[in-house]
Protein backbone atom coordinates (compact mmCIF):
# COMPACT_ATOMS: atom_id res chain seq x y z
CA UNK A 1 0.00 0.00 0.00
CA UNK A 2 2.81 2.40 0.79
CA UNK A 3 5.00 1.63 -2.27
CA UNK A 4 2.62 1.34 -5.15
CA UNK A 5 -0.61 2.88 -6.34
CA UNK A 6 -3.73 1.03 -5.11
CA UNK A 7 -6.45 -0.09 -7.51
CA UNK A 8 -9.83 -0.31 -5.70
CA UNK A 9 -12.30 -2.51 -7.56
CA UNK A 10 -15.99 -2.13 -6.78
CA UNK A 11 -17.39 -5.33 -5.40
CA UNK A 12 -13.92 -6.90 -5.17
CA UNK A 13 -13.80 -9.48 -2.41
CA UNK A 14 -10.35 -8.26 -1.33
CA UNK A 15 -11.44 -4.62 -0.97
CA UNK A 16 -14.56 -5.70 0.88
CA UNK A 17 -12.46 -7.84 3.18
CA UNK A 18 -10.14 -4.93 3.91
CA UNK A 19 -13.08 -2.64 4.69
CA UNK A 20 -15.02 -5.06 6.88
CA UNK A 21 -12.11 -6.79 8.58
CA UNK A 22 -10.07 -3.78 9.62
CA UNK A 23 -10.01 -2.68 13.24
CA UNK A 24 -9.49 0.90 12.05
CA UNK A 25 -12.13 3.29 10.76
CA UNK A 26 -11.85 3.47 6.97
CA UNK A 27 -13.55 6.07 4.77
CA UNK A 28 -13.30 6.37 0.98
CA UNK A 29 -13.93 9.81 -0.65
CA UNK A 30 -14.39 10.79 -4.27
CA UNK A 31 -11.36 12.97 -5.15
CA UNK A 32 -13.49 15.28 -7.30
CA UNK A 33 -16.81 15.66 -5.42
CA UNK A 34 -15.30 15.09 -1.94
CA UNK A 35 -18.33 12.94 -1.11
CA UNK A 36 -18.07 9.69 0.87
CA UNK A 37 -18.04 6.67 -1.44
CA UNK A 38 -17.65 3.87 1.11
CA UNK A 39 -17.15 3.37 4.85
CA UNK A 40 -16.61 0.28 6.96
CA UNK A 41 -18.77 -0.75 9.93
CA UNK A 42 -16.32 0.61 12.53
CA UNK A 43 -16.38 4.05 10.89
CA UNK A 44 -20.16 4.09 10.70
CA UNK A 45 -20.44 3.11 14.36
CA UNK A 46 -17.94 5.72 15.59
CA UNK A 47 -19.41 8.51 13.45
CA UNK A 48 -23.01 7.44 14.24
CA UNK A 49 -24.14 7.46 10.59
CA UNK A 50 -25.91 4.84 8.54
CA UNK A 51 -24.33 3.79 5.25
CA UNK A 52 -26.83 5.86 3.24
CA UNK A 53 -26.41 8.91 5.48
CA UNK A 54 -22.63 8.80 5.10
CA UNK A 55 -22.85 8.76 1.32
CA UNK A 56 -24.51 12.19 1.52
CA UNK A 57 -21.70 13.61 3.69
CA UNK A 58 -18.87 15.81 2.44
CA UNK A 59 -15.20 15.49 3.46
CA UNK A 60 -15.55 18.69 5.49
CA UNK A 61 -18.52 17.18 7.42
CA UNK A 62 -16.17 14.51 8.80
CA UNK A 63 -12.86 16.42 8.90
CA UNK A 64 -13.89 20.05 9.53
CA UNK A 65 -10.33 21.42 9.75
CA UNK A 66 -8.35 19.19 7.32
CA UNK A 67 -7.12 20.51 3.93
CA UNK A 68 -8.59 18.15 1.32
CA UNK A 69 -6.45 19.58 -1.48
CA UNK A 70 -3.29 18.34 0.27
CA UNK A 71 -4.38 14.76 -0.48
CA UNK A 72 -5.32 15.27 -4.16
CA UNK A 73 -1.83 15.09 -5.65
CA UNK A 74 -2.53 11.71 -7.23
CA UNK A 75 0.69 10.31 -5.79
CA UNK A 76 0.24 7.11 -3.79
CA UNK A 77 2.31 8.08 -0.72
CA UNK A 78 0.62 7.85 2.68
CA UNK A 79 0.09 11.18 4.44
CA UNK A 80 -0.37 11.18 8.22
CA UNK A 81 -2.12 14.01 10.00
CA UNK A 82 -3.57 14.78 13.45
CA UNK A 83 -7.18 15.66 12.71
CA UNK A 84 -10.34 16.84 14.40
CA UNK A 85 -13.20 14.46 13.56
CA UNK A 86 -16.88 15.34 13.83
CA UNK A 87 -19.68 12.85 14.54
CA UNK A 88 -23.30 13.05 13.46
CA UNK A 89 -24.44 14.61 16.77
CA UNK A 90 -21.95 17.46 16.33
CA UNK A 91 -19.50 16.21 18.96
CA UNK A 92 -15.81 16.19 17.91
CA UNK A 93 -12.71 14.23 18.94
CA UNK A 94 -9.06 14.30 17.94
CA UNK A 95 -7.34 11.31 16.28
CA UNK A 96 -4.48 10.44 13.97
CA UNK A 97 -5.56 9.82 10.37
CA UNK A 98 -3.68 8.54 7.28
CA UNK A 99 -4.72 9.60 3.82
CA UNK A 100 -3.88 7.67 0.64
CA UNK A 101 -4.60 8.61 -2.96
CA UNK A 102 -6.13 5.75 -4.97
CA UNK A 103 -8.08 5.17 -8.18
CA UNK A 104 -10.87 2.97 -9.46
CA UNK A 105 -11.46 2.64 -13.20
CA UNK A 106 -9.88 6.04 -13.74
CA UNK A 107 -11.87 7.61 -10.87
CA UNK A 108 -9.76 9.40 -8.25
CA UNK A 109 -10.32 8.37 -4.63
CA UNK A 110 -8.95 9.41 -1.23
CA UNK A 111 -8.81 6.66 1.41
CA UNK A 112 -8.83 7.88 5.02
CA UNK A 113 -7.67 5.46 7.73
CA UNK A 114 -8.30 6.63 11.29
CA UNK A 115 -5.85 5.01 13.70
CA UNK A 116 -7.58 3.17 16.58
CA UNK A 117 -5.10 3.09 19.43
CA UNK A 118 -5.63 1.21 22.69
CA UNK A 119 -6.47 4.38 24.57
CA UNK A 120 -9.16 5.22 22.04
CA UNK A 121 -10.60 1.72 22.37
CA UNK A 122 -10.79 2.25 26.11
CA UNK A 123 -12.34 5.66 25.55
CA UNK A 124 -14.86 4.19 23.13
CA UNK A 125 -15.76 1.39 25.54
CA UNK A 126 -16.19 3.95 28.30
CA UNK A 127 -18.38 6.01 26.01
CA UNK A 128 -20.48 2.95 25.26
CA UNK A 129 -20.92 2.32 28.97
CA UNK A 130 -21.88 5.96 29.44
CA UNK A 131 -24.35 5.70 26.60
CA UNK A 132 -25.81 2.56 28.16
CA UNK A 133 -26.16 4.34 31.50
CA UNK A 134 -27.70 7.31 29.73
CA UNK A 135 -30.25 5.10 27.98
CA UNK A 136 -31.15 3.45 31.28
CA UNK A 137 -31.53 6.87 32.89
CA UNK A 138 -33.79 8.41 30.25
CA UNK A 139 -35.92 5.27 30.03
CA UNK A 140 -36.65 5.38 33.76
CA UNK A 141 -37.37 9.08 34.28
CA UNK A 142 -41.11 9.89 34.66
CA UNK A 143 -41.25 11.74 31.36
CA UNK A 144 -39.83 12.05 27.86
CA UNK A 145 -36.26 13.28 27.27
CA UNK A 146 -35.29 14.75 23.93
CA UNK A 147 -32.87 17.03 22.05
CA UNK A 148 -33.90 19.77 19.64
CA UNK A 149 -31.95 21.90 17.20
CA UNK A 150 -32.78 24.39 14.47
CA UNK A 151 -32.04 23.70 10.83
CA UNK A 152 -30.60 26.27 8.45
CA UNK A 153 -34.14 27.06 7.26
CA UNK A 154 -35.34 27.59 10.84
CA UNK A 155 -37.14 24.27 11.06
CA UNK A 156 -37.02 22.26 14.29
CA UNK A 157 -35.17 18.92 14.27
CA UNK A 158 -35.19 16.28 17.00
CA UNK A 159 -31.90 14.30 16.90
CA UNK A 160 -32.94 12.32 19.97
CA UNK A 161 -36.32 11.32 21.48
CA UNK A 162 -36.56 8.81 24.33
CA UNK A 163 -38.82 5.78 24.20
CA UNK A 164 -41.16 7.30 26.80
CA UNK A 165 -42.73 9.47 24.09
CA UNK A 166 -45.07 6.59 23.37
CA UNK A 167 -46.14 6.40 27.02
CA UNK A 168 -46.55 10.17 27.38
CA UNK A 169 -47.82 11.27 23.95
CA UNK A 170 -49.03 8.03 22.41
CA UNK A 171 -46.51 8.60 19.57
CA UNK A 172 -43.46 6.49 18.64
CA UNK A 173 -40.05 8.20 18.99
CA UNK A 174 -39.29 7.59 15.30
CA UNK A 175 -42.56 9.25 14.26
CA UNK A 176 -41.76 12.33 16.32
CA UNK A 177 -38.21 12.54 14.95
CA UNK A 178 -39.43 12.22 11.37
CA UNK A 179 -42.14 14.83 11.92
CA UNK A 180 -41.29 17.23 14.80
CA UNK A 181 -44.33 19.35 13.90
CA UNK A 182 -46.43 16.46 15.23
CA UNK A 183 -45.96 17.86 18.73
CA UNK A 184 -47.61 21.13 17.70
CA UNK A 185 -50.52 19.16 16.27
CA UNK A 186 -51.05 17.49 19.67
CA UNK A 187 -51.34 20.80 21.56
CA UNK A 188 -54.89 21.93 22.33
CA UNK A 189 -55.69 24.89 19.99
CA UNK A 190 -56.25 27.32 22.88
CA UNK A 191 -52.67 26.70 24.10
CA UNK A 192 -50.83 26.88 20.77
CA UNK A 193 -50.23 30.65 20.98
CA UNK A 194 -48.48 30.43 24.35
CA UNK A 195 -46.32 27.55 23.07
CA UNK A 196 -45.26 29.48 19.97
CA UNK A 197 -44.45 32.53 22.07
CA UNK A 198 -42.25 30.50 24.43
CA UNK A 199 -40.56 28.79 21.46
CA UNK A 200 -39.84 32.12 19.75
CA UNK A 201 -38.28 33.48 22.92
CA UNK A 202 -36.08 30.38 23.26
CA UNK A 203 -34.85 30.50 19.67
CA UNK A 204 -34.07 34.17 20.17
CA UNK A 205 -31.20 33.23 22.45
CA UNK A 206 -32.74 32.55 25.86
CA UNK A 207 -30.91 29.80 27.71
CA UNK A 208 -34.04 28.16 29.10
CA UNK A 209 -37.47 27.27 27.78
CA UNK A 210 -40.30 26.51 30.21
CA UNK A 211 -43.89 25.93 29.08
CA UNK A 212 -46.91 24.08 30.36
CA UNK A 213 -50.14 23.43 28.55
CA UNK A 214 -52.60 20.82 27.35
CA UNK A 215 -52.28 18.16 24.67
CA UNK A 216 -54.86 15.85 23.12
CA UNK A 217 -53.71 12.23 23.20
CA UNK A 218 -55.58 10.46 20.44
CA UNK A 219 -54.48 7.00 21.64
CA UNK A 220 -56.45 7.44 24.89
CA UNK A 221 -58.99 10.06 23.77
CA UNK A 222 -57.89 12.19 26.67
CA UNK A 223 -56.43 15.61 27.49
CA UNK A 224 -53.17 15.74 29.45
CA UNK A 225 -51.32 18.64 31.03
CA UNK A 226 -47.60 18.59 30.19
CA UNK A 227 -44.63 20.68 31.26
CA UNK A 228 -41.70 21.18 28.87
CA UNK A 229 -38.37 22.38 30.26
CA UNK A 230 -35.23 22.79 28.15
CA UNK A 231 -31.80 24.32 28.48
CA UNK A 232 -29.64 25.54 25.62
CA UNK A 233 -25.98 24.66 25.04
CA UNK A 234 -23.58 25.51 22.24
CA UNK A 235 -21.92 22.80 20.12
CA UNK A 236 -19.72 22.80 17.05
CA UNK A 237 -22.82 22.10 14.96
CA UNK A 238 -24.75 24.97 16.53
CA UNK A 239 -27.04 25.39 19.56
CA UNK A 240 -28.88 22.36 20.94
CA UNK A 241 -31.75 22.32 23.43
CA UNK A 242 -31.74 19.43 25.90
CA UNK A 243 -35.25 18.98 27.20
CA UNK A 244 -37.60 16.92 29.30
CA UNK A 245 -41.37 16.67 28.96
CA UNK A 246 -43.38 15.70 32.05
CA UNK A 247 -46.98 14.67 32.63
CA UNK A 248 -48.32 17.15 35.22
CA UNK A 249 -52.00 16.28 34.83
CA UNK A 250 -52.48 15.06 38.40
CA UNK A 251 -50.68 17.98 40.02
CA UNK A 252 -52.51 20.45 37.74
CA UNK A 253 -55.89 18.96 38.61
CA UNK A 254 -54.91 18.97 42.28
CA UNK A 255 -54.03 22.67 42.07
CA UNK A 256 -57.33 23.41 40.33
CA UNK A 257 -59.20 21.43 42.98
CA UNK A 258 -57.35 23.33 45.70
CA UNK A 259 -58.27 26.66 44.12
CA UNK A 260 -61.88 25.51 43.78
CA UNK A 261 -61.91 24.49 47.45
CA UNK A 262 -60.47 27.85 48.47
CA UNK A 263 -63.14 29.64 46.47
CA UNK A 264 -65.86 27.50 48.04
CA UNK A 265 -64.47 28.20 51.50
CA UNK A 266 -64.46 31.94 50.78
CA UNK A 267 -68.08 31.73 49.66
CA UNK A 268 -68.98 29.60 52.66
CA UNK A 269 -67.27 32.00 55.09
CA UNK A 270 -69.15 34.94 53.54
CA UNK A 271 -72.40 32.97 53.68
CA UNK A 272 -71.84 32.06 57.35
CA UNK A 273 -71.23 35.71 58.22
CA UNK A 274 -74.43 36.71 56.45
CA UNK A 275 -76.40 33.96 58.21
CA UNK A 276 -74.93 34.96 61.57
CA UNK A 277 -75.90 38.59 61.00
CA UNK A 278 -79.40 37.59 59.93
CA UNK A 279 -79.71 35.34 62.98
CA UNK A 280 -78.49 38.14 65.27
CA UNK A 281 -81.11 40.49 63.79
CA UNK A 282 -83.85 37.89 64.20
CA UNK A 283 -82.92 37.14 67.81
CA UNK A 284 -82.58 40.84 68.60
CA UNK A 285 -85.99 41.49 67.05
CA UNK A 286 -87.61 38.66 69.02
CA UNK A 287 -85.99 39.81 72.27
CA UNK A 288 -87.03 43.40 71.64
CA UNK A 289 -90.51 42.77 70.28
CA UNK A 290 -91.62 39.73 72.28
CA UNK A 291 -89.56 39.60 75.46
CA UNK A 292 -89.29 43.38 75.68
CA UNK A 293 -93.03 43.79 75.03
CA UNK A 294 -93.93 41.15 77.60
CA UNK A 295 -91.65 42.66 80.25
CA UNK A 296 -93.15 46.11 79.58
CA UNK A 297 -96.66 44.69 79.98
CA UNK A 298 -95.62 43.00 83.25
CA UNK A 299 -94.16 46.26 84.54
CA UNK A 300 -97.32 48.18 83.67
CA UNK A 301 -99.43 45.50 85.37
CA UNK A 302 -97.33 45.51 88.53
CA UNK A 303 -97.47 49.31 88.60
CA UNK A 304 -101.28 49.24 88.33
CA UNK A 305 -101.49 46.63 91.09
CA UNK A 306 -99.34 48.78 93.35
CA UNK A 307 -101.79 51.67 92.98
CA UNK A 308 -105.13 49.84 92.77
CA UNK A 309 -104.92 46.42 94.48
CA UNK A 310 -106.64 47.51 97.67
CA UNK A 311 -109.22 49.71 95.95
CA UNK A 312 -110.46 47.10 93.47
CA UNK A 313 -109.66 43.50 94.51
CA UNK A 314 -111.68 41.93 91.65
CA UNK A 315 -109.85 43.90 88.98
CA UNK A 316 -106.55 43.18 90.74
CA UNK A 317 -107.21 39.41 90.49
CA UNK A 318 -107.94 39.74 86.76
CA UNK A 319 -104.76 41.77 86.27
CA UNK A 320 -102.71 39.13 88.19
CA UNK A 321 -104.11 36.38 85.95
CA UNK A 322 -103.15 38.43 82.88
CA UNK A 323 -99.62 38.96 84.20
CA UNK A 324 -99.33 35.22 84.87
CA UNK A 325 -100.24 34.48 81.23
CA UNK A 326 -97.67 37.02 80.03
CA UNK A 327 -94.99 35.39 82.22
CA UNK A 328 -95.84 31.96 80.73
CA UNK A 329 -95.63 33.42 77.22
CA UNK A 330 -92.27 34.97 78.07
CA UNK A 331 -90.92 31.67 79.36
CA UNK A 332 -92.10 29.94 76.16
CA UNK A 333 -90.33 32.58 74.06
CA UNK A 334 -87.12 32.17 76.06
CA UNK A 335 -87.32 28.40 75.62
CA UNK A 336 -87.94 28.75 71.86
CA UNK A 337 -85.02 31.15 71.35
CA UNK A 338 -82.73 28.90 73.41
CA UNK A 339 -83.74 25.87 71.35
CA UNK A 340 -83.01 27.77 68.15
CA UNK A 341 -79.52 28.52 69.44
CA UNK A 342 -78.90 25.05 70.88
CA UNK A 343 -81.69 22.50 71.33
CA UNK A 344 -81.88 21.35 74.93
CA UNK A 345 -82.42 17.82 73.65
CA UNK A 346 -78.67 17.80 72.83
CA UNK A 347 -78.05 17.38 76.58
CA UNK A 348 -79.48 13.84 76.25
CA UNK A 349 -77.06 12.79 73.48
CA UNK A 350 -77.00 12.60 69.71
CA UNK A 351 -79.38 9.61 69.50
CA UNK A 352 -82.17 11.49 71.34
CA UNK A 353 -81.41 14.67 69.38
CA UNK A 354 -81.75 12.91 66.00
CA UNK A 355 -84.97 11.21 67.11
CA UNK A 356 -86.35 14.62 68.11
CA UNK A 357 -85.25 16.14 64.78
CA UNK A 358 -86.99 13.35 62.82
CA UNK A 359 -90.13 13.90 64.88
CA UNK A 360 -89.99 17.63 64.09
CA UNK A 361 -89.72 16.91 60.36
CA UNK A 362 -92.75 14.61 60.54
CA UNK A 363 -94.90 17.02 62.48
CA UNK A 364 -94.11 20.09 60.37
CA UNK A 365 -94.18 18.53 56.87
CA UNK A 366 -96.42 15.45 57.02
CA UNK A 367 -93.64 13.33 55.47
CA UNK A 368 -93.56 9.70 56.62
CA UNK A 369 -90.31 9.79 58.64
CA UNK A 370 -88.51 6.88 60.27
CA UNK A 371 -85.52 6.82 62.60
CA UNK A 372 -83.80 3.41 62.64
CA UNK A 373 -81.04 2.54 65.10
CA UNK A 374 -80.01 0.09 67.82
CA UNK A 375 -77.91 2.63 69.66
CA UNK A 376 -78.74 4.19 73.01
CA UNK A 377 -75.59 6.29 73.40
CA UNK A 378 -72.64 7.27 71.18
CA UNK A 379 -69.19 8.35 72.50
CA UNK A 380 -69.13 11.78 70.84
CA UNK A 381 -67.83 14.95 72.42
CA UNK A 382 -69.91 18.14 72.35
CA UNK A 383 -68.29 19.55 69.21
CA UNK A 384 -68.78 16.33 67.24
CA UNK A 385 -72.35 15.89 68.51
CA UNK A 386 -73.44 19.39 67.48
CA UNK A 387 -71.71 18.96 64.08
CA UNK A 388 -73.55 15.67 63.40
CA UNK A 389 -76.81 17.26 64.55
CA UNK A 390 -76.37 20.31 62.32
CA UNK A 391 -75.54 18.13 59.31
CA UNK A 392 -78.69 16.08 59.90
CA UNK A 393 -80.69 19.28 60.46
CA UNK A 394 -79.48 20.76 57.15
CA UNK A 395 -80.24 17.51 55.32
CA UNK A 396 -83.78 17.37 56.72
CA UNK A 397 -84.31 21.05 55.94
CA UNK A 398 -83.36 20.29 52.32
CA UNK A 399 -85.84 17.39 52.29
CA UNK A 400 -88.59 19.68 53.59
CA UNK A 401 -87.81 22.53 51.17
CA UNK A 402 -86.60 20.94 47.95
CA UNK A 403 -86.96 17.14 47.78
CA UNK A 404 -90.75 16.85 47.22
CA UNK A 405 -90.46 13.59 49.15
CA UNK A 406 -93.23 11.58 50.81
CA UNK A 407 -90.93 9.29 52.78
CA UNK A 408 -87.61 9.68 54.59
CA UNK A 409 -85.43 7.37 56.66
CA UNK A 410 -82.60 8.16 59.04
CA UNK A 411 -80.22 5.29 59.88
CA UNK A 412 -77.66 5.54 62.67
CA UNK A 413 -75.09 2.86 63.46
CA UNK A 414 -71.48 2.09 64.30
CA UNK A 415 -69.07 -0.04 62.31
CA UNK A 416 -65.30 -0.38 62.72
CA UNK A 417 -65.14 2.44 65.29
CA UNK A 418 -66.91 4.77 62.85
CA UNK A 419 -70.28 6.44 63.39
CA UNK A 420 -72.34 6.04 60.22
CA UNK A 421 -75.34 8.24 59.52
CA UNK A 422 -77.51 7.77 56.41
CA UNK A 423 -80.44 9.96 55.43
CA UNK A 424 -82.52 8.68 52.51
CA UNK A 425 -85.58 10.18 50.84
CA UNK A 426 -87.72 9.26 47.82
CA UNK A 427 -87.81 12.77 46.35
CA UNK A 428 -86.61 14.20 43.05
CA UNK A 429 -82.92 13.55 43.77
CA UNK A 430 -79.93 15.86 44.17
CA UNK A 431 -78.66 18.38 41.66
CA UNK A 432 -75.44 16.72 40.56
CA UNK A 433 -72.21 18.67 40.26
CA UNK A 434 -69.99 18.31 37.19
CA UNK A 435 -66.83 19.94 35.86
CA UNK A 436 -68.84 22.71 34.16
CA UNK A 437 -70.98 23.45 37.22
CA UNK A 438 -68.69 23.63 40.22
CA UNK A 439 -70.78 26.00 42.35
CA UNK A 440 -72.44 23.72 44.85
CA UNK A 441 -75.12 24.63 47.37
CA UNK A 442 -73.62 26.44 50.32
CA UNK A 443 -75.61 24.12 52.58
CA UNK A 444 -73.92 21.09 51.02
CA UNK A 445 -70.52 22.79 51.29
CA UNK A 446 -71.21 23.51 54.94
CA UNK A 447 -72.11 19.86 55.65
CA UNK A 448 -68.98 18.67 53.86
CA UNK A 449 -66.75 21.11 55.75
CA UNK A 450 -68.24 20.12 59.12
CA UNK A 451 -67.49 16.46 58.32
CA UNK A 452 -63.93 17.26 57.22
CA UNK A 453 -63.28 19.24 60.41
CA UNK A 454 -64.05 16.05 62.37
CA UNK A 455 -61.81 13.90 60.15
CA UNK A 456 -64.91 12.36 58.61
CA UNK A 457 -66.33 11.82 55.14
CA UNK A 458 -69.52 13.25 53.62
CA UNK A 459 -71.24 12.09 50.42
CA UNK A 460 -74.48 13.19 48.77
CA UNK A 461 -75.57 11.07 45.81
CA UNK A 462 -78.67 9.75 44.01
CA UNK A 463 -80.24 6.78 45.77
CA UNK A 464 -80.60 3.54 43.80
CA UNK A 465 -84.38 3.64 44.38
CA UNK A 466 -84.69 7.30 43.35
CA UNK A 467 -84.38 10.32 45.58
CA UNK A 468 -81.27 11.31 47.53
CA UNK A 469 -78.90 9.43 49.83
CA UNK A 470 -76.65 11.30 52.26
CA UNK A 471 -73.87 9.37 53.96
CA UNK A 472 -71.78 10.67 56.87
CA UNK A 473 -68.88 8.72 58.44
CA UNK A 474 -67.28 10.10 61.61
CA UNK A 475 -64.40 8.31 63.45
CA UNK A 476 -65.26 7.77 67.09
CA UNK A 477 -63.17 8.71 70.08
CA UNK A 478 -62.26 6.00 72.59
CA UNK A 479 -65.18 4.78 74.63
CA UNK A 480 -68.03 2.29 74.45
CA UNK A 481 -71.36 2.77 72.77
CA UNK A 482 -74.51 1.33 74.31
CA UNK A 483 -77.16 -0.59 72.41
CA UNK A 484 -80.82 -0.82 73.19
CA UNK A 485 -80.98 -4.50 74.00
CA UNK A 486 -83.68 -6.15 76.15
CA UNK A 487 -81.06 -8.35 77.80
CA UNK A 488 -79.17 -5.31 79.00
CA UNK A 489 -76.00 -6.37 77.20
CA UNK A 490 -74.17 -4.83 74.28
CA UNK A 491 -73.64 -6.15 70.79
CA UNK A 492 -72.13 -4.77 67.55
CA UNK A 493 -74.26 -2.14 65.88
CA UNK A 494 -74.44 -1.80 62.13
CA UNK A 495 -75.92 0.61 59.65
CA UNK A 496 -78.22 -2.12 58.36
CA UNK A 497 -80.21 -2.19 61.59
CA UNK A 498 -83.92 -2.80 61.01
CA UNK A 499 -85.22 -2.15 64.51
CA UNK A 500 -87.37 1.00 64.50
CA UNK A 501 -86.62 2.93 67.65
CA UNK A 502 -88.55 5.99 66.63
CA UNK A 503 -91.29 6.24 64.04
CA UNK A 504 -93.44 9.29 63.87
CA UNK A 505 -95.91 10.53 61.35
CA UNK A 506 -98.43 13.26 61.29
Amino acid sequence: METQQIEVRAGSSLSRMLLTGSFNEILVFDALTRKVVEANRIARSILQYTSQELKRRDFRDIFPEADFSAFQSGRPELKTSACLIRRKDGATFSAEARFLAASENGRGLIVAIIQDSGSRIMTRNGRRRNESDFQALVSNIPGMAYQARLGEDGSVMLPFVSANSRKLLGVKPQSLQENPALLLDLIVPDDVASYRKALDEASGGHLTFNWEGRIWVEAWKDIKWINIRTSRRETAAGPIWDGIMLNITQSKLAREELERSKEELRRLALHIERVKEAERKRIAREIHDELGGNLTAIKIGVSWLTRNAEKNPVKARERLDSIDEIVDSTLDAIHRISCDLRPSIMDFGIVSALRWQVDQLCRTTGIDCRFLTKLKQVPLDDDASIAVFRIAQEAMTNIAKHARATRAEVHLGIRNRTLQLEIIDNGIGPKLVNSKNRKRSLGVIGMSERASALGGHFVMEPDSGGGTRIRLDIPLMSGKSELEDPSGGSKPAGINSTQVIGRTRR
